[in-house]
């Protein structure tokens, strides 16, 4: 079972790097209709990664003979998002500390542009809030966990709504 859970969630977070990555690569970070374009496909990404709970649960019931019991599912869900989670973290540490370093300078002066903010205090107080969480995220650490959090948390309801899905569509 644990093997199930590490292969289904190795393939979740790699379609989520691999769908940030190439949104990233398609739509530039240099206008806003391509950067809300980019972070869709990241979006989009964290949302197929994570239904690969579902052949995770397919995997169990093939090894049981039947579909899990209601808490094992739920627990083979979590395990996913989990393994899905640090890989996406890792990723996110390795892209914009590695292969893009300038990505969260970029990213950041996107969202402040984005505000519609130009000047005065409002863009002053925005602009520091911005700047803040740029260099929070530039740490590793931070950055790691600010990425496998966010997929944890969406994972956390992919893990509580998927196996009653599962156990509906499969007649228990």
């Amino acid at each position: 079972m644990t093997l199930n859970i590490i292969k289904w969630g190795a393939i979740g977070g790699l379609i989520m790097s691999i769908l940030a990555t190439l949104g990233y690569a398609i739509f530039p970070l240099d206008n806003p209709t391509t950067f809300q374009l980019a972070a869709l496909t990241g979006y989009i990404g964290m949302f197929l990664g994570l239904a690969m709970i579902w052949p995770a649960l397919s995997g169990a019931k093939a090894q049981l003979g039947h579909a899990p019991a209601m808490l094992p599912a739920i627990g083979i869900g979590l395990g996913v998002a989990l393994v899905a989670g640090v890989i996406f973290g890792l990723f996110n540490v390795l892209y914009s500390q590695v292969f893009m370093p300038e990505f969260l300078d970029n990213y950041y002066a996107q969202e402040l542009a984005h505000t519609g903010l130009t000047e005065g205090p409002e863009y002053d107080q925005k602009a520091e809030q911005l700047n803040a969480t740029r260099d929070f995220l530039k740490q590793p650490l931070n950055g790691f966990f600010a990425m496998a959090s966010a997929v944890w948390a969406l994972g956390i309801v992919y893990a509580l709504i998927l196996p009653f899905v599962y156990r509906w569509a499969k007649g228990k």
